[in-house]
């Protein structure tokens, strides 16, 4: 996915277990390394929230808030939550399916409103429906894990094989 999302071209983004995992693992004994990736991939995500990245935002906003390729600061992550949560809004609510997924995200952990998993939920299953695998695998790890919706392994599984299986556009 760009981290721009100004186009007009909607891609669904292919799930697999790398990408799933990746996407929702949280980072532990990072190295040298990883450390320095991290403050690169900060710096092209400045570059791209300069130009409007919608995407660049929330990722800048994820990076305060957990310290990754910047010291932790909840302050800092609010403001870059709160220039980008008004676009996710409009645009969720016009049934665009990445936004639903992106304000499903703020809801499940708190980016910049108040944590509701039940909310979360509520947009995940909207994008998940329209077929974005992210919302998918969100959703049926909320079942998984009983965030926002009793645990249900059935509809875990459901879920997390239709974001694994499909295809991409």
């Amino acid at each position: 996915m760009s981290a721009d999302k100004s186009n007009s071209v909607k891609l669904t983004p292919r799930c697999d277990k790398t990408t799933a995992t990746k996407r929702l693992s949280p980072r532990k004994n990072v190295n040298d390394d990883d450390a320095q990736a991290e403050k690169e991939d900060v710096e092209r995500h400045r570059k791209a929230a300069a130009n409007g990245g919608e995407d660049a935002l929330f990722f800048l906003g994820r990076c305060y808030q957990h310290g990754r390729g910047v010291p932790r600061n909840r302050r800092l992550a609010a403001r870059w939550f709160a220039k980008v949560l008004a676009s996710f809004r409009l645009k969720a609510g016009q049934g665009d399916a990445w936004a639903q997924n992106r304000l499903g995200d703020c809801y499940l952990d708190g980016y910049g409103v108040a944590k509701d998993e039940k909310l979360a939920v509520k947009w995940y299953r909207k994008a998940a429906e329209q077929g974005y695998c992210l919302a998918q695998f969100s959703l049926g790890s909320c079942y998984q894990a009983g965030r926002g919706v009793p645990k249900n392994k059935r509809l875990a599984d459901k879920w997390i094989d239709r974001a694994m299986n499909n295809p991409p556009i």
